[in-house]
């Protein structure tokens, strides 16, 4: 395939969008797999003097091993995992699969080895895989050797190394091990997050995090009027100043938080379940004047048994919610692995709460991009989360776990917002296409697809890969890539017009779009979904710096809400009868 004008891809591994997670993985184990396979006793089937074969220069690897310097990097497994990205990415998620089966005590080290065994010492690969490692380093290797036959390719033997080597088959399993915990099992690191949501822009130790001793029923912003309010509670906060709610209210009947006169008040306390849903509801009417237009209350709450009944607190909190004119956009059903147990023997044990997602307007922030980088669901994350209670979380009586206000900052709270016109930074990615095309020259669009590789596909995806092959197996380049990618970004399949600098309709991207369809067929649709990818965040044209995403939980408790938005890099405030546990923490 000839180079053109575009710096486009130029070899088959230019399409795959690497996995930043593949990337690292890639990296820790060749930290400790390379010195296992690359020494000397690897080539001695070829000859006993290897060493001399590589003092051809003074420059020796120190550690003893036989391969000069010059041709460490290019031996280094990660580089032949970084060439190869559909191998890489495979590998990577057997094994991930293999260490979340061993969070159940499935499997062992030994099954570890056998996988490596499986993807790293085949004598050769086929598609859409291009090369073996072995193949990887025969080429490299054998050539300098003064070898009569044509040699099979250098047997590594590391599943057999490493079930032989009890301490490095450990040090390599506890390693590995540690880094699916942190990347695939549970949420992500803090870092991770941070900088997939666009809050890395703030540093987390210039965040605010504060909790007013007040009654949520009752909060007002400090120095408003409340006239229509028997009783205020002022806060200092601003009208229109927060961006999330995040929150879980006392359940009705569960338990008394306050003695003495305290506990004739208090919420959750009233006799009856109407009493207490109209109450929580009267305190979300309250709130409402904290939120932005664009703002959202994620709102957590359980049910009670009363004379052997569910009382069906969540719906009749919905229904009174809609009543009084919020929409609900969501119910999402937050399943507990590790809940209380219970005494009962006479139905199932729960494990399951509610988590409302409440907005007053349609126009309302929402990440769904961000979430699925971050939690990895593919392109349909749904209204069910799995989320274990924190362990080792104090004397607080009912601990919000982490991840649970992760997720809802993720998804409701925008890294940063115009504190004079209420606008958040919203993000842009390289699938919203057709503004851009409206708006720029045909220069200024290769540039931007260049810049932000819109033809990237998945390594993960086969019939990508096909794609790709027969791509390059065509004499197609990359005017016909340009083609397919105007092509795709219309709904009807239609080719959209470009223009040159003078303006003039450049119809000719029709005939390369019509000449690739009929080379690649089918696969021609795989080039107009390309990976999805961040390129920017939009924001308003007011003069003005933004300022961080404010959290606020009404019912602080602990704090957890605030302590997690404060790490991710946004301004947390709360409210709570009692702060002693706020401040104890």
């Amino acid at each position: 395939m000839a180079d053109e004008e575009y710096s486009l891809p130029s070899s088959f591994q230019d399409f795959y969008l690497f996995d930043e997670s593949v990337e690292e993985f890639a990296g820790t184990l060749t930290e400790h797999l390379d010195p296992l396979v690359l020494n000397e006793n690897l080539f001695v089937q070829y000859t006993g003097s290897i060493i001399d074969q590589f003092q051809q220069d003074s420059d020796v690897s120190s550690d003893g091993g036989a391969l000069a310097k010059q041709n460490q990097d290019v031996l280094r497994l990660e580089t032949y995992l970084m060439e190869n990205a559909a191998l890489a990415h495979a590998l990577y998620d057997e094994l991930a699969k293999h260490y979340e089966l061993r969070e159940v005590d499935y499997w062992s080290a030994t099954g570890m080895a056998e996988i490596l065994g499986k993807y790293l010492d085949q004598e050769s690969v086929g598609f859409p895989y291009e090369v073996s490692y072995r193949e990887h380093l025969s080429s490299i290797v054998l050539p300098e050797f003064d070898l009569d036959d044509d040699p099979k390719p250098i047997d590594l033997a590391i599943r057999d190394r490493l079930l032989n080597d009890e301490g490095k088959l450990e040090t390599i399993d506890t390693t590995l091990q540690a880094f699916f915990r942190e990347h695939e099992i549970g949420p992500p690191p803090t870092e991770t997050m941070r900088r997939f949501q666009g809050s890395d822009m703030w540093d987390p130790e210039d965040r605010t995090a504060e909790v007013y001793e007040a009654d949520a029923r009752y909060i007002v912003p400090e120095g408003s009027d409340s006239p229509n309010h028997e009783r205020a509670d002022p806060i200092p906060l601003d009208e229109s100043s927060i961006d999330l709610i995040l929150t879980s209210p006392p359940y009705w009947k569960k338990r008394k938080y306050f003695t003495d006169e305290g506990e004739k008040i208090e919420l959750g306390q009233e006799t009856a379940v109407e009493d207490y849903v109209s109450n929580l509801v009267d305190a979300l009417e309250r709130w409402k004047v904290f939120l932005r237009p664009t703002g959202s209350v994620f709102f957590n709450i359980g049910d009670t048994f009363k004379n052997k009944s569910l009382q069906g607190v969540p719906g009749l909190f919905a229904q009174e919610s809609q009543k009084r004119g919020w929409t609900i956009r969501n119910e999402i059903t937050w399943t507990k692995p590790n809940g209380v147990p219970s005494p009962v023997d006479d139905r199932l044990t729960s494990r399951h709460e509610r988590i409302f997602h409440l907005v007053q307007n349609d126009d309302y922030f929402y990440d769904r991009e961000g979430y699925i980088d971050i939690y990895d669901t593919g392109s349909n994350p749904t209204d069910v989360w799995e989320i274990a209670h924190d362990r080792n979380t104090g004397g607080h009586l009912a601990p919000f776990p982490r991840e649970l206000v992760q997720r809802a900052i993720a998804l409701g709270c925008p890294p940063a917002v115009c504190d004079k016109c209420n606008t958040p930074h919203r993000r842009q990615t390289n699938k919203d296409m057709r503004g851009l095309m409206n708006e720029t020259s045909e220069a200024e669009l290769v540039e931007h697809l260049i810049k932000y590789e819109y033809y990237k596909l998945s390594p993960r995806r086969d019939q990508a890969q096909r794609a790709i092959k027969k791509f390059f197996e065509s004499d197609l380049n990359s005017t016909h890539l340009r083609a397919i990618q105007a092509v795709g970004i219309s709904d009807a399949g239609k080719a959209m017009e470009f223009q040159d600098g003078a303006g003039n309709n450049d119809e000719t991207i029709e005939e390369y779009a019509e000449a690739a369809k009929e080379v690649l067929g089918g696969y021609f649709r795989e080039f107009t979904f390309p990976q999805r990818q961040t390129v920017g965040w939009s924001s308003c044209s007011c003069d003005c710096e933004p300022v961080p995403g404010r959290v606020f939980d009404p019912f602080a408790g602990s704090g957890t809400t605030l302590t997690v938005a404060k790490e991710l890099g946004y301004d947390a405030f709360g409210a709570d009868l009692d702060v002693s546990h706020w401040e104890d923490s």
